[in-house]
């Protein structure tokens, strides 16, 4: 080969040489987080995470870096930042291995998220932030592939701690993926009331990262639900694009996604989640049904689903078809399901049906099974002997920690009329003694108490107000309440000495808020035409002037005997001229105490189902 044509080919192969390295170091560099520092920082986590090991105690857990990090919190917060920029960092993280739903193996990370980026300067005065919304917290997730490659985008969740547990791991069934389940905020109450959390909300993972697989029941049927009938924040537009995206693929992820989106977009989109009511996934099919009822007029679409195979699938399609037209004959098979969770949920909605013959036998059977969803229902529909019958059962074996039971005894003094009340006044006072020793308050079962106008029973809870020092923050205010309520004076022997000690003993005592017990009592005496009374009062008055106790006297004056009403009214004109318009409503209103009549009407209004957010907003703004 001649030397001008070696040369020239060496010219041009050292050309081709330094393209291609040019070319390599290019695609080097571009790909140097998945090549190099990702691997390099995953097998350092991996590393670190191993020494567990050894236990919880060794160095590479313990907070010696900056802000209380551990060595293992500043790995694996450097990794995730490495490919998510914006994240801001972890501390206490958890690794899970856990099925994706490809089927593949995954790693779940849980975290304390932190509010200031973990690798900033520590300043001097950084403050500490310290959170009050106790027992809730907020806990980050993320999700990674066996190399350490981050899986979307991490999320953050406000969870409520439930039994010292916020999240758990749940096996997927049926090869179905692995799943993350988080104690929920703002979650459906007819689906598993009784606690801080009525639903758990579930994460898994597949390819793209999290899939929210939304809200499940905490009973251990884990059947899907919607939070939507909750009033809530407005709900922002939907991205339809990505929403015929996610609804045309074939993966149970994207299903899910798609849900989630109309799950929380305005109800007019709902009507999409039909097609899915027949998928071959029985989850899936449920959550379809959980979503479609949110719009009341598409629920007899989920008709069909009330004898799905699957109880999950089952419970779901109560949710959706309760509150269409004639949906009460629809769920009442339900009501007897095989699986008993299922027929709870068919009673907690039968409860609040118009027809009072549906109605009535569910409230019976969530009482006899001490269903906690008694609370949630307004009993004066159902004032009757045997719902009373139950409800003394109730509190007779109940103790002061059922919180249910608590809430059911407020409606006591209001739902039941004094001829259903008479024939249970002994096991009515029994319980009274009960539930003070027990828990020290009892309100509704003392307002009912009170509305038999006994002389014995008064006489009972007059010389509790004193004894044992029940007349402060217990028995105090539902037994002074009661009896002002009521409008006749007492006529038990005692009444006026009790109330007398009652009133010397300086004992504080809070009806509303403010410390106006005394002044309740007060007013009894004036109505028992001890001379104590008036003189309180008046002299009170006279000394008020503008202040938590001037306001608790006005608000009680009303009830006040008509004898006092001249002195009083005197004085009220006396007042400042910032006084003067509710001193002239005061007077125009002024009338003799009487029991207030019982609207059964409204108060069965109170078992309508949860309202959307804009229905919320048209009702408040009808004035209604």
């Amino acid at each position: 080969m001649p030397r001008r044509a070696a040369t020239t080919f060496q010219r041009a192969l050292a050309l081709a040489l330094a393209a291609g390295a040019a070319a390599i170091g290019a695609l080097f560099w571009e790909r140097r987080l998945e090549w190099v520092q990702v691997p390099w920082l995953w097998s350092e986590v991996r590393r670190l995470e191993a020494l567990r090991e050894v236990g919880a105690e060794h160095p590479a857990f313990q907070p010696t870096e900056d802000r209380g990090l551990s060595p293992f919190d500043v790995a694996l917060s450097r990794l995730v930042r490495l490919q998510r920029p914006g994240f801001l960092g972890g501390r206490d993280f958890v690794l899970a291995r856990v099925r994706s739903g490809e089927g593949r193996a995954a790693i779940l990370a849980r975290y304390d998220p932190l509010r200031v980026a973990f690798d900033a300067p520590v300043e001097p005065d950084e403050p500490e932030i310290v959170s009050f919304c106790c027992p809730c917290e907020l806990q980050g997730v993320l999700a990674l592939d066996p190399r350490g490659r981050v899986l979307g985008e991490p999320e953050v969740l406000e969870v409520f701690l439930v039994d010292g547990r916020s999240t758990e791991i749940v096996p997927g069934l049926g090869g179905g993926p692995d799943v993350l389940r988080a104690s929920a905020h703002g979650s459906c109450p007819r689906c598993a009331p009784g606690s801080w959390s009525a639903s758990w909300r579930e994460l898994s993972v597949d390819r793209d990262g999290l899939v929210p697989r939304g809200l499940v029941t905490a009973d251990g049927l884990a059947a899907p639900v919607c939070s939507a009938r909750e009033p809530r924040k407005r709900r922002e537009p939907i991205d339809l694009a990505l929403l015929d995206r996610l609804l045309a693929s074939p993966r149970a992820g994207d299903l899910h996604r798609a849900l989630s989106l109309l799950e929380e977009s305005e109800r007019t989109w709902c009507g999409l989640a039909e097609p899915l009511l027949a998928h071959p996934d029985a989850f899936v099919r449920a959550r379809a049904a959980a979503v479609l009822g949110r719009d009341q007029r598409l629920g007899a679409a989920a008709r069909p689903l009330l004898a799905d195979p699957d109880p999950r699938v089952r419970f779901a399609a109560i949710e959706a078809v309760s509150g269409s037209p004639g949906w009460e004959g629809a769920v009442l098979p339900s009501a007897r399901d095989l699986d008993p969770r299922v027929a709870a949920r068919a009673h907690r909605d039968l409860v609040h049906a118009k027809d009072g013959d549906a109605a009535g036998p569910s409230a019976l059977w969530l009482l006899a099974r001490r269903e906690p969803y008694v609370a949630r229902v307004r009993f004066c529909r159902f004032a009757t002997p045997e719902v009373l019958d139950a409800v003394a059962a109730w509190f007779e074996e109940a103790s002061g920690e059922e919180w249910a039971a608590d809430l059911l005894d407020f409606q006591l003094a209001s739902a039941f009329r004094p001829e259903v009340l008479r024939p249970f006044a002994g096991r009515l006072a029994r319980a009274y003694e009960h539930r003070l020793a027990c828990y020290g308050w009892a309100l509704g079962l003392a307002g009912a108490l009170v509305r038999l106008d006994e002389p014995w029973i008064d006489e009972l809870l007059l010389r509790r107000l004193v004894d044992e020092g029940h007349g402060g923050e217990h028995g105090g205010p539902c037994v002074l309440e009661a009896l002002l309520r009521r409008g006749t004076p007492s006529a038990a022997p005692g009444a006026a000495a009790s109330l007398s000690a009652f009133l010397r003993s300086g004992l504080a005592c809070s009806m509303g808020g403010r410390n106006d017990c005394q002044v309740a009592a007060a007013l009894l005496l004036a109505r028992l035409g001890a001379p104590e009374g008036p003189r309180w009062l008046l002299a009170r008055l006279e000394a008020a002037g503008d202040g938590p106790l001037w306001d608790a006297l006005w608000e009680m004056l009303p009830r006040a005997p008509r004898g006092l009403v001249p002195e009083v009214a005197a004085l009220l004109r006396r007042e400042p001229e910032d006084h003067a318009e509710r001193t002239a409503d005061l007077l125009r209103r002024w009338a003799t105490p009487g029991d207030e009549p019982l609207d059964c009407d409204a108060e069965a209004d109170l078992n309508l189902p949860d309202l959307e957010f804009e229905e919320v907003e048209a009702v408040a703004s009808a004035g209604l």
